[in-house]
């Protein structure tokens, strides 16, 4: 007998209690496209959509729309699979956005490690595990468990079946390292057998910036700048920034780091540049973007502005940089 489980790690806003309700998958895949208009946000997958799409949709093959004001959640959790580049699967709301733009009434993500990196999920969205169970002919499955690992040690949770995965939903988990482990048992008796696999992953506060054993960031790009990979390094309290290949990011044994990002248009140019933040939100660099390659901003090129305070008889007495 040969067992084949294909574990997946799901993450899903709080408020969205249809994870594990019984809806087709309508379009999965990586995000390929991003525009935000007013409060709609559009977004694409790399897959085709397999519904038929409601009469107010113009675009029916790729596109689709969520609010961003909207508490549902689904913008929030987007932005994560955007930023963090994993895909995702989308369900339809069978009405429209933005007149003619087909809305998702539902989004998942299906995290996957980056090669020697654990997935990243973040500590806001409620973690359920999920799993599809492959049987050889004439066997059974008896039961799917879950066993989750943190320092505080292992809790096993019996799945549920729906829409063809095995489930269950842990709720929000606290920052930490942890293992999930699934447990198949087939068959009775002396013909019962159990197969276990595990696989890794981390919760995280924010959106992660990388660091390596020698204390060098790397971050990883949205869509809107190619998802292009940068390393950022400190020596004598000055940054750099360099771009890396796909193979030279690969090669690379990273964890997560207490640093996180923000974009923004910080120069002049209407670019969109990022600033690197620590784990109190103070600003450490801003990275400019060139128009395809990025440098760090240094303090000697921004705008000083020095207010000076003066005594009663309007003499300085002492000068601050603002």
């Amino acid at each position: 007998m040969k067992n084949f489980l294909h574990n997946y790690l799901i993450g899903t806003c709080t408020t969205l209690a249809l994870s594990l309700v019984s809806l087709p998958v309508f379009a999965a895949g990586k995000i390929t496209a991003w525009n935000i208009s007013g409060d709609v946000l559009t977004f694409s997958t790399e897959e085709a959509k397999s519904n038929v799409s409601p009469g107010c949709a113009t675009n029916t093959t790729y596109n689709w729309a969520v609010s961003t004001t909207a508490t549902d959640g689904l913008y929030e959790l987007l932005t994560i699979a955007n930023e963090q580049n994993q895909p995702i699967e989308v369900e339809s709301a069978n009405a429209c956005l933005a007149s003619n733009v087909e809305k998702a009434s539902m989004v998942r993500i299906n995290y996957e490690g980056v090669n020697s990196q654990d997935p990243i999920i973040f500590s806001q969205l409620n973690f359920v595990a999920r799993s599809r169970v492959t049987m050889a002919e004439e066997t059974t499955v008896e039961s799917v468990d879950f066993g989750l690992t943190s320092n505080t040690g292992t809790i096993w949770q019996a799945a549920t079946l729906s829409d063809s995965y095995y489930a269950h939903n842990f709720g929000l988990l606290t920052p930490g390292n942890y293992t999930l482990q699934t447990k198949v048992v087939s068959g009775t008796g002396i013909d019962k057998e159990e197969v276990i696999e595990q696989v890794s992953f981390v919760v995280s506060n924010h959106v992660t910036v990388f660091e390596d054993a020698s204390g060098n960031l790397y971050v990883q790009l949205t869509a809107a700048h190619n998802y292009k990979r940068l390393k950022l390094t400190n020596t004598n309290d000055v940054w750099t920034a360099s771009e890396l290949t796909q193979a030279e990011w690969d090669a690379l044994s990273l964890s997560a780091s207490d640093y996180t990002r923000i974009f923004g248009q910080f120069t002049d140019d209407a670019m969109e540049d990022f600033r690197l933040l620590d784990s109190g939100n103070n600003v450490v660099v801003t990275i400019e973007n060139k128009g395809g390659s990025y440098e760090v901003i240094l303090e000697s090129n921004k705008r000083r502005i020095i207010f000076i305070h003066t005594d009663l008889l309007d003499s300085p007495v002492a000068e601050t940089e603002g």
